[in-house]
């Protein structure tokens, strides 16, 4: 079974989305990525992101993905609006305004809610570190028998998430502004 991941279409070095706020960065790796805690301080405060200096204004029209500094996805408001209903039982959208120069967007982060064994860790090269988990090097081996999925996030390395088939279809046939590339070898 192969997988897929999600990329932008901006061909600019520095894209990434950079989230502000004092404690944000923790308090949205615990939630968003290692599935930890209520969510409860975003019931308090909106989301903002900071794009960096290489993108610009007119991109955050023409983008339907972005790559956040957290391995946490960012759609635009049309790819929420098509997909929601599909991907509502794995993946759980909250509303994040961008920031580039003097104007904003209002995006959605993603809450990857599947966690399955997406990495096959005896086959993925993995340099292995002191007191942390494997760093494994590029490319990364996937499971062949992964069931039905369209979104999920590894359960051992939750940094890694990666898409269906039948999703990067989906997202073909709607003509998103993303590109899709296979994440096995």
């Amino acid at each position: 079974m192969k997988i897929y991941e999600i990329r932008s279409i901006l061909r600019k070095r520095e894209t990434i989305i950079m989230f502000k706020g004092k404690g944000n960065n923790d308090r949205l790796l615990d939630f968003f990525i290692l599935n930890q805690g209520d969510g409860r301080f975003l019931q308090y405060t909106r989301l903002r992101g900071i794009a960096q200096c290489d993108m610009k204004e007119n991109d955050l029209e023409r983008c339907d993905f972005l790559h956040s500094f957290l391995p946490c996805p960012i759609f635009s408001q049309r790819f929420v609006e098509k997909m929601s209903s599909i991907l509502k039982d794995v993946v759980t959208f909250y509303p994040i305004d961008i920031y580039c120069g003097d104007k904003s967007k209002m995006f959605f982060i993603a809450k990857i809610n599947n966690y399955i064994d997406l990495i096959n860790h005896e086959k993925s090269e993995a340099l292995k570190l002191e007191n942390r988990n494997d760093l494994f090097m590029i490319p990364i081996v996937a499971n062949e028998n992964l069931g039905n999925f369209l979104i999920a996030r590894d359960t051992k390395e939750v940094v890694f998430w990666g898409i269906s088939e039948e999703l990067k279809d989906i997202i073909i046939r709607e003509k998103f502004k993303m590109k899709i590339c296979e994440m096995q070898q």
